[in-house]
C-alpha cells in the first residue's frame, strides 16, 4: 500500500489522502486533519484492508 498527495486509478495499491494536493507528497499522516479530531490516516481503513487480503 502507498498513500498518495493525488489520486492514481492506475495503480491498485495506491491510496488516495485527501488534503496534501498543493504539495509534491503526501506530508504528515500523523497530524491532525482539521478541527474534528482525526488524523490524515484516518481516512485509510487499514481494518476492511486487512480483512480483504
Amino acid at each position: 500500500m502507498v498513500f498518495t498527495h493525488k489520486p492514481y486509478p492506475e495503480l491498485r495499491t495506491a491510496f488516495y489522502i485527501k488534503g496534501f494536493e498543493q504539495h509534491n507528497q503526501v506530508g504528515d499522516l500523523f497530524a491532525f486533519s482539521g478541527w474534528n479530531g482525526m488524523k490524515y490516516y484516518d481516512q485509510f481503513d487499514y481494518v476492511a484492508w486487512f480483512n480483504q487480503t
